[in-house]
């Protein structure tokens, strides 16, 4: 059992304020509170805190087997396929190729 730092009265471990002089506790040693942190636990058996999410790719980044086959749309910045006329994800017609411009029809 420990002693009250103001009084001297007896107080039961873990206690927030002495039973006598109703002052607060010091909370010192194995009965402190743990501080969590973002990257501990406290011992408490939570998981650990997720590492931060990565940087996202640049706007006009497009994945190396996809090149030459996918663009971004100009409105919403999706990627899509070169052969597209219409962004699936926001709906706004797309600009046809300088080369079907003519007319052409492409292989399909």
């Amino acid at each position: 059992m420990l002693t009250c730092p103001s009084c001297g009265a007896p107080v039961e471990e873990g206690a927030l304020f002495c039973p006598a002089c109703r002052r607060t506790v010091p909370q010192l040693g194995p009965t402190a509170f743990p501080v969590l942190s973002p990257t501990t636990t406290g011992g408490l058996g939570l998981p650990p805190s997720p590492p931060p999410p990565a940087a996202p790719p640049p706007p006009d980044w497009i994945p190396p087997g996809l090149v030459g086959k996918a663009l971004h749309c100009p409105r919403c910045n999706t990627l899509i396929s070169t052969r597209a006329v219409v962004c699936p994800a926001c709906l706004s017609a797309l600009p046809l190729p300088a080369a079907d411009a003519g007319g052409s029809v492409p292989p399909g």
